[in-house]
């Protein structure tokens, strides 16, 4: 399966973001956190998101409260919105039909990924 990103970049910081956080396992022939890669793939999306999202990601968590308390466009707001449900599922989730209407063709398609990578276990060699 081939993984849509934004950029090259996107998946760099994916990357470097989920190892400095201790969120691929060495052990686990570096199997990725489940609960993390969909969120941490949202938030390092493109620069936007990233600015306001990366000093709240760390190795003791990810501050919702505090990402969602920037100002953000409606996309975006959705996006983060899925990132905090996909990391926690006790979180309230974006309406399909707002994930259709009011995302743009390449915020939907991280939409879309993000929740395939949320379906099952990956490794950082498949990202």
């Amino acid at each position: 399966m081939s993984i849509f990103y934004k950029t090259k970049k996107h998946r760099e910081i994916l990357i470097k973001t989920l190892k400095n956080i201790k969120r691929v396992y060495p052990q686990y022939k570096n199997e990725v956190d489940l609960y993390y890669l969909p969120a941490i793939y949202l938030l390092t999306s493109d620069e936007e998101i990233r600015k306001k999202s990366l000093h709240y990601i760390s190795d003791e968590g990810i501050d919702f409260q505090k990402i969602k308390s920037n100002d953000f466009s409606s996309g975006y707001v959705i996006l983060v919105q899925l990132a905090h449900h996909l990391f926690d599922s006790a979180n309230e989730s974006p309406e399909i039909m707002e994930l259709i209407s009011r995302l743009d063709k390449d915020n939907f398609e991280l939409a879309l990924q993000a929740i395939r990578l949320r379906r099952s276990s990956k490794y950082l060699e498949e990202l």
